[in-house]
């Protein structure tokens, strides 16, 4: 998973410097089952919305622990957070959140994490959001070790 991880960190670097941000990615090697492709584009769309969400000059945490099956991987921001309103519907086709959750327009669809939850479950996982509005949000992927 720390391979899929570097390559999904490679795609949303440049976005990352140009705001600031820094990842801290401490995910050490562990195998899950799965897609290397699939999963990285996972991991991308999280952590392209922990960039658009996140504030200038803050960080980006990526962390991952395993249980006797799964692998749990993490990624936090310390961005503006989600309304506890709109957490059970992130996942939603189409769902997006009202447009004060940012002081920019956002760009996108809705249809990110709606992707990335159908991956996962795909993969025999799960997708998993928490998030306190004012001071980020934290989405865990719980995935099959191999």
């Amino acid at each position: 998973i720390s391979d899929v991880v570097s390559d999904a960190l490679n795609k949303v670097v440049n976005t990352a410097l140009e705001k600031g941000i820094t990842v801290d990615d401490s995910v050490p090697k562990m195998n899950v089952i799965g897609n290397k492709d699939s999963l990285s584009q996972v991991i991308t769309i999280i952590l392209d919305n922990a960039i658009k969400y996140s504030a200038e000059n803050s960080n980006i945490q990526i962390t991952a622990q395993k249980d006797n099956k799964y692998v749990w991987l993490s990624i936090k921001d310390n961005g503006v957070g989600i309304k506890a309103v709109h957490l059970p519907h992130i996942f939603d086709r189409f769902y997006r959140a009202d447009s004060s959750r940012s002081k920019h327009t956002v760009e996108g669809f809705g249809i990110g994490l709606a992707i990335a939850k159908k991956i996962v479950e795909q993969h025999n996982g799960d997708i998993i959001a928490a998030s306190t509005l004012g001071k980020g949000s934290t989405f865990t992927l719980k995935l099959p070790l191999s």
